[in-house]
């Protein structure tokens, strides 16, 4: 939860490891600054590496970049969804697979 004087501004996703923290999600109330919500992201940080992933760095290009953010085009990421309204998306054609054993991990963040 992101808080700035005790009031919700939303959540981020922070993984840490050594020397390093990944942000994969990060999720903001109507009217939230990003530029507030880095602040706290990169203050909770400590001085190792940030990475930010996923929609977010899209979303936030320009103020990611005005803060000295480097960008990699390079990724294995793909983004996975299902239908929770019932609107029609069949979920083994979106996925790829019809097979049960199918499981999404997460087996390699470094």
């Amino acid at each position: 939860m992101l808080l700035k004087e005790k009031e919700p501004m939303g959540y981020c996703l922070l993984r840490r490891g050594p020397g390093r923290c990944n942000v994969d999600e990060l999720v903001l109330r109507d009217g939230v600054a990003i530029e507030d919500a880095l602040a706290l992201i990169e203050s909770s940080a400590g001085g190792s590496w940030l990475s930010i992933r996923n929609t977010s760095v899209k979303d936030n290009f320009v103020t990611l970049s005005r803060r000295g953010y480097s960008f990699s085009s390079h990724t294995y990421y793909s983004l996975m969804a299902a239908s929770l309204g019932g609107n029609g998306l069949k979920t083994p054609r979106a996925l790829g697979t019809t097979d049960r054993s199918f499981t999404c991990q997460q087996l390699d963040y470094f």
